[in-house]
């Protein structure tokens, strides 16, 4: 069994606090759970290439959705690239360090809407479209 946790304060809002959670924790056993957008939505200034880069040692699932950018900007994630997450430099960070473990999607979508099945088909279909157009995908 692997516990993962996921980029969330206060012990995994960014890169740096991932890596000194998984130091501190030192089980092989306890891994990152990385969140490409929450790296924007817990702080500012950052990316999510750059703070993975920090902790991908210690990755063992990650979970991508994208971002408005804008700090704790609650349930502003739109399909993937309408926001900021760079994803071809989190996917090159992956595949330099041969990542093998699994990458979810996660849907929030926006406050306050609700999202029914065809809008969620939808945003998991631009999505899907938009990283296979990168070519890393089938």
């Amino acid at each position: 069994m692997t516990i993962v946790l996921e980029t969330h304060p206060d012990l995994g809002n960014n890169g740096d606090a991932h890596l000194e959670t998984m130091r501190q924790i030192n089980h092989p056993n306890v891994r990152v759970n990385f969140d490409t957008g929450n790296i924007t939505f817990y702080n500012t200034g950052l990316d999510a290439a750059t703070e993975l880069k920090k902790c991908i040692d210690y990755v063992a699932t990650m979970e991508v959705k994208d971002h408005d950018g804008k700090l704790q900007s609650w349930k502003t994630f739109p399909s993937w690239a309408t926001g900021v997450v760079d994803f071809p430099a989190v996917l090159k960070v992956l595949e330099e360090h041969r990542f093998k473990g699994p990458v979810t999607i996660e849907v929030e979508g926006f406050h306050g809407v609700e999202l029914d099945i065809s809008q969620t088909k939808k945003y998991i279909g631009d999505s899907a479209a938009y990283i296979k157009s990168l070519g890393n995908f089938r």
